[in-house]
């Protein structure tokens, strides 16, 4: 059996989703990238946790693309005579001085291009690495995920009732969907909504227009760039190795670790791939992270993102792993 990772990244420099062609979000770990899991169908599909977008009840494969020069990610459906596009991206807007807003979201916008489609919610949030049944409870303007440990609230335009009960709905005009973390002062406006995107399309170009990109593979540089930026952890400073666990480094081994760490030599690496890219500002943001874990005592190859030092390995037993590993 073939095991494939061929997911889209969305992020802010806060938090990393990976989604599948087939629109199900398979990780995601909130309030950081080192958290335990929301969603981690990527471990395990049967108990990991998921949200995705569902034809006629059925999980189909799209073809994803990510909107150009950016992290906002598109896949497009086909299915019989209707056609729909799903939009996945993290806020991230511009501020005074150079600064972003990087609020722990997930947005979804789910658009009709084509008929009538005919889709279902599947949201499972599974808190805790799935240790938590992620109970749910239908609000005003969503659905609320209790057990989560803070508060965590799936807002959206489609009664929440219709997402609990998996109740299938013709997709006649935009809807969307916005995870969100901790307190929000009120629920997110469909032109709120678009705001976020469009200022989150807008801030990603800003970035892009000032890389200094080679002449030999432009595209391919700046995708890599792009995905790079992603695993800067814009609290600190700390740049991880990858946004994720117990990925195997070959399928049937116990050789399954968590990258969701700064190692020095990895992070200066990054630092200097952008450096070559004209982009100064993660590297001055990795130094002071470093002068920061320096003061605290003897360097040691890798801390934790927030500067920790001793890290503690566990092992998740309830989860079969990527491909049973």
């Amino acid at each position: 059996m073939t095991y494939r990772l061929d997911h889209g990244a969305i992020g802010n420099g806060r938090t990393i989703a990976l989604i599948a062609p087939t629109s199900a979000i398979e990780w995601l770990c909130l309030p950081r990238f080192d958290s335990p899991s929301i969603f981690a169908a990527l471990l395990d599909q049967r108990i990991g946790g998921h949200f995705q977008i569902l034809a006629r009840g059925r999980v189909i494969q799209g073809r994803t693309s990510y909107i150009t020069n950016t992290n906002v990610l598109r896949t497009e459906f086909v299915d019989e005579d209707a056609r729909w596009e799903v939009i996945d991206f993290a806020p991230r807007v511009s501020e005074a001085h150079g600064r972003f807003a990087t609020p722990l979201e997930i947005v979804r916008i789910v658009r009709p291009l084509a008929g009538t489609p005919r889709i279902t919610i599947d949201f499972d949030p599974r808190p805790d690495y799935a240790r938590s049944a992620g109970r749910t409870l239908v609000t005003q303007h969503g659905v609320e995920v209790l057990d989560a440990g803070a508060p965590l609230h799936l807002y959206t335009n489609v009664p929440g009732d219709h997402v609990v009960n998996r109740t299938e709905i013709a997709l006649r005009g935009p809807i969307h969907f916005m995870l969100a973390y901790g307190h929000r002062a009120a629920a997110p406006t469909e032109t709120e909504i678009d705001h976020l995107l469009g200022e989150t399309i807008r801030g990603w170009r800003l970035w892009v227009k000032t890389c200094a990109l080679p002449s030999f593979a432009p595209e391919h540089v700046l995708r890599s760039a792009l995905c790079l930026k992603l695993h800067a952890f814009v609290d600190t400073g700390a740049i991880i190795a990858a946004c994720t666990t117990s990925i195997p480094e070959a399928i049937g081994t116990p050789r399954t670790w968590d990258y969701r760490y700064c190692w020095l030599r990895d992070a200066a690496f990054v630092v200097e791939a952008l450096r070559r890219l004209s982009h100064l500002n993660e590297g001055e943001k990795f130094i002071s992270f470093l002068r920061d874990v320096a003061e605290s005592g003897p360097l040691q190859p890798l801390y934790g993102i927030a500067g920790e030092r001793d890290l503690t390995e566990h092992v998740l037993e309830h989860l079969s792993g990527f491909g049973n590993t």
